[in-house]
């Protein structure tokens, strides 16, 4: 996932783990459940605006919990791309490994719970009924903040816009009707 973890820091890739359920309500129709995980470090040390050039990069994390719509838009018997849309709120972590210093003095987002909001795509290969392998493309869109103190590091807030791609193993329970 590439994250943008403040207002004038570069953007950095994060490692992501995604765990979701679908019950699907008829053959193309599903509500979907999910909750994710992202983590990386934050790049303090080329951030040339912040008046902090720290010798390491903290770390940062967020975890997403989603929910919403999946619509099947294409099943054949070893192929299957479902569409997703979800919304729910995201815990984010921003300052827990800077070694005593705020967000406020390193730039990056205040930690806090706010909206969220993905879009998505499943391309599943089927080896069997009820066992696949997905690739799922995403954006997510999260709300984070700046520290309403931190007047130095640009913009309070703004929508941070990520785009990443899963890959993981499918199991599936029941059958569809």
């Amino acid at each position: 996932m590439r994250f943008k973890p403040g207002s004038s820091l570069q953007k950095n890739n994060e490692v992501t783990f995604w765990m979701s359920g679908t019950y699907f309500l008829n053959p193309k129709l599903g509500i979907i459940g999910e909750v994710r995980g992202a983590y990386g470090n934050a790049k303090i040390g080329n951030n040339l605006g912040s008046p902090v050039t720290l010798p390491f990069n903290p770390q940062i994390s967020e975890y997403p919990f989603l929910g919403g719509v999946a619509y099947r838009v294409y099943a054949k018997e070893k192929i299957a791309v479902t569409v997703t849309g979800e919304g729910g709120a995201v815990l984010g972590k921003f300052d827990g490994d800077a070694k005593g210093f705020q967000s406020r003095d390193i730039g990056v987002w205040q930690d806090a719970t706010k909206p969220a909001f993905a879009l998505g795509a499943n391309f599943d290969y089927n080896f069997y009924p009820n066992i696949a392998f997905r690739v799922s493309p995403t954006y997510v869109a999260t709300f984070f903040r700046l520290d309403p103190t931190d007047l130095t590091h640009g913009p309070q807030s703004t929508i941070q816009n990520n785009f990443g791609v899963n890959v993981g193993l499918v199991y599936r329970f029941g059958k569809i009707k």
